[in-house]
């Protein structure tokens, strides 16, 4: 199944010199204040416009100007529902949280959990390379704007068809 995970440029060199996606990192943003996220997870989404939401974000947030998504192809038997964005964003028990499945997670809040590391080259296919939301003289910020804002639509389909084949950096 084809997902997406936006991170700050810094952090996507990190991922690329280690070769994974790691799942057991130190948590860098928004620690103490209750939207932390879960170590032990990666997690996902069917929008790469969220991804690129969540990615322009963290790197507002860290004062970096670039930001990346990363493709990735994994088992749907793997995925897990994302306990922490149903908690936070949609107001959920994490007991009922808990009950849902993949699918029911990335209906209800476009993301997804995975319990493992994702291999660079092996389960990330490509990455996508854009400038942060304080990046606006970038020549591609309209077209990041533009991918980040069919997020709140739910549109999928229609900001991965925005994108196109030589925008991807693959491994």
């Amino acid at each position: 199944m084809q997902l997406f995970h936006g991170t700050i440029h810094s952090l996507s060199t990190e991922i690329e010199n280690s070769g994974t996606i790691a799942h057991l990192v130190a948590r860098p943003f928004y620690e103490g204040d209750d939207v932390s996220t879960t170590d032990g997870f990666v997690y996902l989404t069917d929008n790469i416009g969220y991804a690129i939401y969540l990615a322009q974000r963290n790197a507002v947030y860290k004062g970096e100007d670039m930001c990346a998504v990363y493709s990735v192809d994994v088992n749907y038997s793997e995925l897990l529902a994302d306990i922490d964005q149903l908690r936070m964003k949609h107001g959920m028990t994490v007991d009922d949280a808990k009950k849902l499945t993949a699918t029911q997670s990335l209906q209800i809040s476009q993301s997804c959990a995975i319990a493992r590391s994702l291999a660079i080259g092996g389960d990330v296919k490509a990455k996508l390379l854009l400038p942060s939301g304080s990046n606006s003289q970038h020549q591609d910020y309209k077209f990041m704007a533009q991918l980040r804002q069919l997020r709140k639509t739910g549109d999928a389909g229609q900001a991965l068809s925005l994108v196109k084949a030589d925008n991807w950096h693959h491994f």
